[in-house]
């Protein structure tokens, strides 16, 4: 089908990789948003931290960059 699969379950990317399909997660949604100038980096910024805030378990890293990218 050649289809992406968003999804946050670490088992589920993994067994979908496996079978080689695509996998992306939420910082990757932002992201694309981004770029199609759906959301401005500055609200973008504001939706990771709320994202956060109420307990989503994303990669440390990856939210710091964009933090620091997108103010």
């Amino acid at each position: 089908m050649n289809g992406v699969l968003v999804t946050g379950d670490r088992h589920l990317q993994q067994l979908a990789t496996l079978n080689g399909v695509n996998t992306h997660g939420s910082i990757w949604i932002l992201d694309e948003m981004i770029l199609l100038e759906i959301l401005t980096p500055k609200t973008a910024g504001e939706a990771l931290r709320r994202i956060i805030e109420q307990g989503a378990r994303l990669p440390a890293e990856e939210c710091k960059k964009r933090l620091e990218l997108w103010g």
